[in-house]
């Protein structure tokens, strides 16, 4: 790779990551079997993938997991605070300000 990138930095990126099935939509578009794949072109660049391995589904460790989890806590939080203040004060629609403002 450093021979390729000697006069064009940009000219060959690899990146090794893990991706799950749905999160990548340029990787849903091929078949998710080991080998090697060409991507749409963009931007005048080739995209190439290789699919080592298809992992198992398991259960991920929280360090994966905790910005998720934060955020479905948050949102529970959210739901029932809005709840406990529609509880609290029901809402109350005066008719004839309604009327006004369409005026």
């Amino acid at each position: 790779m450093t021979k390729c990138n000697a006069k064009d930095p940009l000219a060959v990126k690899v990146e090794e990551k893990k991706y799950e099935k749905g999160t990548n939509s340029l990787l849903d578009k091929i078949a998710w079997t080991p080998g090697i794949y060409a991507l749409e072109s963009e931007n005048d660049r080739n995209k190439f993938v290789q699919i080592k391995e298809i992992i198992a589904p398991s259960t991920k460790p929280i360090s994966e997991n905790m910005g998720q989890a934060t955020s479905d806590y948050q949102t529970k939080l959210e739901r029932d605070w809005i709840e406990n203040l529609k509880s609290k004060y029901p809402v109350k629609v005066y008719e004839q300000n309604v009327k006004r403002l369409y005026n």
